[in-house]
């Protein structure tokens, strides 16, 4: 999310802070920090993936991930936005850029990024 003025500041290192339930779920989206270890529980991919960017930026995770790239993703998440990331967020590179382009002519293409075929 956008920065929110009304919201406190945490810098990336606080926010590494938290990565267990002990110590709170925490992870940023773009210029936003959230709190979401009540959501761990009721991920819809699990919480174990959830867990892989506990304490830090899920920007690369949703990069990869399209489904998290609707309206009512973003809406819920915001739910849990308890502040605003310092510095803002890295900007995530593509990360299909580097994959093959020469692919057998037998594939039936379903998409090309990422690359599904059969």
């Amino acid at each position: 999310g956008a920065v929110r003025p009304e919201l406190k500041t945490y810098s990336k290192e606080e926010v590494a802070k938290h990565r267990t339930k002990k110590t709170g779920i925490w992870v940023s989206y773009k210029d936003g920090v959230y709190d979401v270890t009540e959501w761990a529980d009721i991920h819809p991919g699990g919480s174990s993936r959830l867990m892989l960017a506990a304490g830090g930026p899920i920007d690369s995770f949703w990069a990869m991930y399209a489904q998290h790239n609707t309206d009512q993703v973003k809406e819920i998440l915001e739910e849990y936005r308890i502040g605003n990331l310092e510095g803002g967020a890295v900007p995530v590179e593509n990360p299909y850029e580097n994959q093959p382009t020469d692919r057998h002519p037998s594939l039936g293409v379903r998409s090309q990024e990422p690359m599904n075929a059969e």
